[in-house]
């Protein structure tokens, strides 16, 4: 996560359970630019609502976000609904048999291969 910011790009936790007990398990915390729950904005992903809470807390437009996840529902379909890009971290099964999701921009195995995939590579 450090690469994304050290980058300038904008991280953010959106969360349909206690973000802050996610963040700190995660150790993103103190990365964060908006950190955001569903009891605090009303609504649960999916809901459009959910993720222009978001796109206004980061001050960014929905076009121009990348959500990542790992739920389908939630997360991509969710994100993709109210304009975002997606990156969906593939479980287990799709990363053996080298499936990604079809619905998503990017699906990846590792955050070390999301970097790769979105941060330009430093001559």
């Amino acid at each position: 996560m450090w690469a994304f910011k050290s980058a300038g790009l904008k991280i953010a936790l959106l969360s349909d359970f206690p973000p802050a007990q996610k963040g700190s398990v995660w150790g993103i915390l103190s990365l964060c630019d908006a950190v955001l729950g569903s009891e605090e904005i009303g609504a649960l992903k999916p809901s459009k609502y959910a993720f222009g809470n978001l796109s206004a807390a980061l001050g960014v437009p929905y076009g121009r976000i990348l959500y990542v996840g790992n739920s389908v529902a939630a997360d991509i379909r969710g994100a993709k609904n109210a304009g975002m890009k997606t990156a969906y971290i593939m479980p287990l099964w799709r990363r053996l048999c080298g499936c990604p999701l079809p619905g998503a921009d990017i699906s990846f195995r590792t955050y070390r291969q999301l970097q790769k995939l979105v941060l330009p590579q430093r001559q």
